[in-house]
């Protein structure tokens, strides 16, 4: 296989994958929204790069991200990291680009995140948090936050749609006591010039963390200097935000709020919240932050040993629908379910100034706590229809033999009325496993780890997730996979 680039059909990369496909009558998946799931990784291109042995995981791709052309919905593509790092980050970066609906992926590392590439003497910087967006005129922006002798925040340019790419342009270059964490990039859907970045930032001898935004004005070529726009009180910080361009034009940014320790050992325990900020003048100034809910931050459990899997809800996630506006945030609680581990979502009709009673949104059987009812690591999408669709994880297939099971789930709702106590609103569909091997895929903080987030996107078919999948090869224990889907009442 081609370290630089490579094309694989969708048929042969999804018989590289292991476990049960099978959907029920009112889905249909597939990376081709028709399609069975479909691996859209395969053999590392960095296995001949110079690298440390023991220090990554090869063949390990966690934290995908997937978007969509607006010009052009066969444009697909997928950005993860690849070969995990088991002290955080990852070897490289890399985009997986289909530009016939996912009959085919064509993959390239991306620029300035490609061990490879490196020349003798050059700074070696690990990538980690992969970000992708469309702008309104079909041109793609990647971001990533790499760690090497400085903390970095990076963004690559593609005008074809992933096949090829500007070179890299920093947003910060700091030094390594001055952290950088979980940057998002959203495009203006209205204004192909107009380009968001916001990630959290700490000062790690102050304890102080800020949440910073980043403009451009030309398409993500050129950058203003990040601003603060957020400060919590030490010694909290905020993770996983995302900002969204509202119709009005308006901007909303939601994001985790508790303890988020960078560079050494947690604080003291603080609350843990779901909260957002907006701004009115394209993030000139902003609101003082309102709480979209008060959660208690999961950890799920295997349900045969206890041992810790690293996929702890940092990161909610939060889609919009594109005509009324209204918002949808979710995230996984513990307090909300006897298992420990489920998935809660709010939404806002009136720009994120007020929010609903958050709500449990999977329909994971529910089980005692650390059992087979844990679901985890959600994501939310809208389509233009303003159907809502959640994403996650759960373990309801597993049994007492050795090994852990894990499925991926859908649930859609196309009420116009989703954040109840009435579950029955949502529609769940399988749509990827039961996947083995989870148990064996790359380590972080000493357990298995297949990242902080998922990722979810609409095209004119309907739905199409990316997520880590483990496969039960040891010389290749996680793929990053498409599945698409769509419902039919």
């Amino acid at each position: 296989m081609s370290r630089s680039r490579t094309l694989i059909g969708a048929a042969t990369l999804a018989m590289l994958m292991t476990g049960v496909y099978a959907l029920p009558a009112e889905a249909e998946g597939g990376g081709n929204n028709g399609l069975g799931p479909v691996a859209v990784s395969g053999e590392s291109p960095f296995e001949a790069c110079p690298g440390e042995p023991g220090a990554y995981t090869a063949n390990a791709e966690t934290e995908p991200w997937i978007a969509v052309n607006p010009l052009n919905p066969r444009n697909i593509a997928v950005a993860w990291q690849q070969d995990r790092m088991a002290g955080g980050s990852s070897r490289g970066i890399v985009v997986a680009a289909s530009h016939d609906g996912g009959d085919s992926w064509e993959s390239t590392p991306l620029p300035g995140f490609d061990p490879c590439a490196l020349e003798e003497g050059d700074p070696s910087y690990r990538g980690t948090n992969p970000y992708l967006s469309f702008t309104a005129d079909g041109a793609l922006i990647a971001s990533v936050t790499s760690i090497g002798d400085t903390y970095r925040v990076v963004t690559v340019r593609s005008d074809d749609g992933g096949r090829s790419w500007d070179e890299p342009v920093l947003l910060v270059d700091d030094p390594r006591d001055q952290a950088h964490d979980k940057q998002s990039t959203t495009a203006d859907p209205d204004d192909p010039d107009r380009v968001y970045a916001v990630w959290n930032a700490m000062d790690i001898p102050a304890e102080e963390h800020t949440l910073l935004l980043a403009r451009s004005d030309d398409g993500g070529r050129t950058w203003e200097e990040p601003r603060s726009v957020y400060r919590p009180e030490a010694p909290a910080g905020t993770v996983g935000a995302q900002i969204l361009v509202q119709p009005d034009g308006s901007l909303l940014s939601v994001f985790f709020e508790s303890d988020h320790a960078i560079g050494g050992p947690p604080s003291e325990d603080l609350p843990e919240k779901i909260r957002a900020i907006r701004s009115t003048d394209g993030g000139d100034t902003w609101s003082d932050p309102v709480t979209v809910a008060d959660i208690e931050l999961n950890i799920p459990l295997f349900p045969d040993t206890g041992e810790q899997l690293v996929a702890p809800g940092l990161v909610p996630d939060v889609a919009m629908d594109p005509k009324t506006g209204a918002v949808y945030a979710v995230w996984a609680d513990a307090g909300i379910s006897t298992s420990g581990s489920a998935i809660g979502i709010s939404a806002s009709t009136d720009g994120g100034r007020t929010w609903t009673e958050s709500r449990r949104i999977d329909k994971t059987p529910d089980s005692p706590y650390g059992g087979t009812g844990q679901s985890f690591l959600p994501q939310v999408e809208v389509d233009r229809r303003g159907r809502v669709a959640v994403t996650y994880y759960d373990f309801r297939r597993d049994t007492p033999a050795p090994g852990v099971k894990t499925d991926v789930w859908a649930a859609v709702c196309d009420t116009g009325d989703c954040v109840t106590d009435d579950r029955s609103k949502w529609d769940e569909s399988h749509i990827g496993g039961s996947y083995k091997g989870l148990e064996d895929t790359s380590r972080f903080f000493g357990g298995p780890f297949i990242g902080t987030y998922t990722s979810l996107a609409t095209n004119s078919r309907g739905f199409l997730a990316a997520y880590t999948a483990p496969t039960g090869n040891p010389d290749n224990p996680q793929d990053i996979v498409v599945s698409g889907f769509r419902f039919r009442r």
